[in-house]
């Protein structure tokens, strides 16, 4: 199960928030823009505007202290874990609908993912990338990072079709 304990202070000190699901607005629980710093069972998406909008930060399992984003987190989600994790991502900087996946799948269609994938963080494993059905067409090995723009390293944006773990 996911689980993440939020800070109020750098060096996990102050007031503490701890979640182990997504939350699209941290404001009914009393922690919007209150978080300095963060520990985590596994990697979280903090985001600095509610329904994870806004500028991004894919938070390792300790930080000390948040940064640029200190005191400005206002939504965030677990990604996953796991030796083959990979987190598919509607929209860049890690924004829009998720999938997480732990196996290979040769048609996106079947989960209506097809041809919209923008971003991508791999947890675990390396991945192959395939911009066709089937594991053909362009293809891009990723290995464990965060991936803010699918244009950026070779495959485009909104072309994924099927992937698997190698």
């Amino acid at each position: 199960m996911p689980k993440i304990t939020l800070y109020a202070l750098i060096n996990f000190q102050g007031g503490q928030l701890t979640l182990t699901s997504a939350c699209p607005d941290l404001r009914p629980v009393g922690f919007n823009n209150a978080a300095g710093s963060l520990s985590a069972t596994e990697p979280w998406v903090l985001y600095s505007e509610r329904d994870y909008q806004g500028d991004t930060l894919v938070a390792p399992l300790h930080v000390f202290d948040l940064g640029a984003i200190n005191d400005q987190v206002s939504s965030l989600r677990p990604i996953g874990s796991g030796p083959r994790c990979i987190a598919l991502f509607q929209h860049s900087h890690y924004r829009g609908r998720m999938v997480v996946l732990g196996e290979e799948i040769s048609n996106l269609k079947a989960i209506d993912f097809n041809d919209q994938v923008t971003s991508v963080v791999v947890v675990g494993g390396t991945w192959a990338l395939f911009s066709d059905a089937n594991y053909s067409g362009k293809t891009v090995k990723l290995s464990p990072g965060n991936y803010i723009d699918s244009a950026a390293v070779g495959l485009g944006n909104d072309v994924l079709s099927s992937l698997r773990p190698i």
